[in-house]
């Protein structure tokens, strides 16, 4: 009788904390949330899956690295990448795993395949938890048909190029070419490339004409020629005959050759020494060519 006693006392004490322990434990798990999320069709020889497995836990548990499986070789397929990330939800923590399979089996028929059980372990206070995930599966086709029939073994017809409309490509190149033509034919109008109507045009551009042939003329006479050619344009323009004391009107008149007024001055100044007193040119070949060709790009304008 005392025997049966002490037993009764013994289950009667280790009974509660063998109860309360097993609560204890469920109470740890319950709150764990596991969800692993896989596409199961559409797979052949050398593509990827990607497992994705979502666990949501209490505040506070960190995720062991070392319960995560190890790239490489895993059942009928190879572990090639891990991803883990982590954000909060709520009073939860949301780890999300990312694992990417790759198959490299090649089969003769449909047929579906595990991949490798997981078995995740979360830390807290020196505490873990293990969290089992179960293998998901994948369903892997062959390469080739399965049935060589008449219709698989018959090659199939070459695939037509597709048809490409050239409409809005030759639309395109037909106005960028006559833009760019155009944008040619001023700039060399404005340069007196062509020489179109040689002997008529405005003053100063046919000017520039006469001092350009003369530009390698460093004579006496050439540079006489040019001084005249230019104030002939100048007296042109002005339908009188120019002198430095009428500039104001020209100015006034054409204000477009205000721009280059103190070379205008400069020039008269020079040529009336010049043509005057009998004296050098104080102004080169070039220089006149260049305020010609100025004066040339002003009248256009």
């Amino acid at each position: 009788m005392l025997v049966k006693f002490r037993l009764c006392c013994l289950v009667f004490f280790i009974l509660p904390l063998t109860v309360q322990a097993a609560t204890s434990a469920e109470a740890l798990q319950k709150p764990f949330k596991v969800h692993s999320e896989t596409r199961e069709l559409g797979y052949h020889l050398g593509d990827i899956t990607r497992q994705t497995v979502t666990v949501e836990t209490p505040e506070g548990y960190a995720l062991d690295a070392s319960s995560l499986p190890t790239v490489g070789k895993k059942t009928y397929f190879d572990l090639v990448k891990i991803e883990t990330k982590q954000r909060r939800l709520n009073a939860q923590t949301q780890f999300t795993i990312d694992l990417y399979w790759q198959n490299f089996r090649s089969v003769q028929e449909v047929r579906s395949y595990k991949l490798a059980a997981l078995s995740l372990q979360f830390v807290k206070d020196k505490r873990s938890i293990k969290v089992p995930v179960k293998a998901a599966s994948i369903i892997v086709s062959p390469i080739i048909p399965t049935v060589l029939d008449a219709a698989h073994l018959k090659p199939r017809a070459d695939a037509k190029p597709p048809e490409m409309g050239f409409m809005t490509e030759m639309v395109i190149f037909i106005i960028s070419a006559a833009l760019l033509l155009a944008t040619l034919l001023y700039v060399a109008w404005q340069q007196d490339w062509l020489g179109f109507n040689a002997k008529r045009g405005r003053p100063f551009r046919l000017a520039y004409r006469q001092l350009r042939s003369l530009r390698n003329d460093v004579s006496h006479a050439a540079s006489f020629h040019a001084v005249k050619a230019i104030r002939n344009a100048f007296d042109s323009t002005m339908q009188s005959s120019m002198s430095s004391e009428q500039l104001p009107q020209l100015f006034k008149q054409h204000q477009g050759f205000s721009v280059l007024e103190n070379e205008i001055r400069h020039f008269y100044q020079v040529s009336d020494v010049f043509l005057f007193s009998n004296q050098p040119l104080d102004m080169s070949a070039k220089q006149l060519l260049d305020l010609a060709k100025k004066l040339m790009q002003l009248e256009q304008r």
